[in-house]
């Protein structure tokens, strides 16, 4: 296998982290960058794995340290995730999704050797779209959040068709794992679990369509070198599981029941079920999901217990 130069930009969050480990353990001759706004103070080690604290809002510092590595691939993985319909978010998510975008490509346009960019962003770029959604699919974002991200995924696909280097964007469906911050639904319900704490959830009939984190970073990894016709491709679970169904999977594997309360509220025009279609992911990169939710969710127990915060 032949060495790559890769550049991860937000390499040290949820998804980054699991990226670097796939990385590291899959392909050691490798060489990887990774920027970050801090690194952590027991990063990762690998031998050609390096880190460097870069704020992507800063231009002049982006573009000097993406001019001193000359990488041949980059991952965009900066993101803020907030799906509220509120207009006084624009900032923060316009800010992280569309602006980092842009000076991370205007930073590339200065550079020569770039082979291919692979830029994250979402399914919620289809909002009201029936399921399962399909890459062909006419974009419906409706929040800013996904406003933003679509917005990025513009801005990607403007850079490979005006620069000639490839650009991959992955729309991910509901993505858990290791690493991931307890806030989020599914982390919440098993360090809540493991806490002998309560949940409260929304309403247990909502269906999403969940992919377990390292089978996200080896869609990554296939993206990295193959290319995917009109340059996006949904990357998910293949199945939905009511939100009742992940409480009732965690509570089996952890041999007890969750406490867990219903508000039964839903924010006004959030789609009850969402359900990508992998079909082109099978087909141009060869990737599906290869674990089963049962299994993803006793990893992520496990690696809670090891790794979650006392109290």
């Amino acid at each position: 296998m032949e060495s790559r130069r890769i550049l991860i930009i937000g390499g040290t969050g949820f998804l980054g982290s699991n990226l670097v480990e796939y990385l590291v353990a899959t392909r050691p001759q490798d060489e990887i960058l990774v920027f970050s706004q801090s690194v952590p103070k027991n990063p990762l080690s690998g031998k050609n794995l390096s880190y460097r604290q870069v704020d992507v809002t800063d231009k002049g510092a982006l573009a000097r340290e993406m001019a001193a590595y000359s990488p041949e691939y980059i991952v965009n993985m900066v993101g803020h995730v907030r799906t509220d319909r509120d207009i006084n978010i624009c900032d923060e998510t316009i800010q992280a999704n569309t602006q980092s975008v842009a000076n991370l490509l205007q930073a590339a346009s200065k550079l020569k050797g770039i082979r291919r960019i692979v830029n994250l962003s979402t399914q919620e770029i289809y909002g009201d779209s029936k399921p399962p959604f399909r890459e062909s699919d006419k974009p419906q974002p409706y929040s800013p959040y996904s406003i933003s991200k679509y917005a990025g995924e513009c801005l990607a696909s403007f850079f490979a068709s005006r620069y000639g280097a490839a650009a991959t964007n992955i729309r991910l469906s509901a993505v858990y794992g290791p690493h991931q911050s307890e806030e989020k639904l599914v982390a919440h319900i098993i360090t809540s679990a493991l806490a002998g704490k309560p949940v409260t959830l929304s309403s247990p009939d909502v269906e999403l369509d969940y992919v377990f984190a390292p089978d996200v970073a080896r869609a990554i990894d296939l993206a990295l070198g193959k290319d995917v016709p009109g340059g996006i491709v949904n990357v998910g679970g293949a199945n939905t599981a009511k939100i009742s169904e992940i409480v009732a999977a965690i509570g089996g594997i952890l041999g007890k029941n969750v406490g867990v309360t219903y508000t039964n509220r839903l924010r006004k025009g959030d789609p009850i079920r969402k359900l990508s279609d992998i079909t082109l992911a099978k087909k141009a990169l060869g990737w599906e999901p290869a674990t089963t939710l049962k299994a993803g969710l006793a990893k992520t127990i496990e690696w809670y217990r090891k790794n979650r915060k006392a109290g």
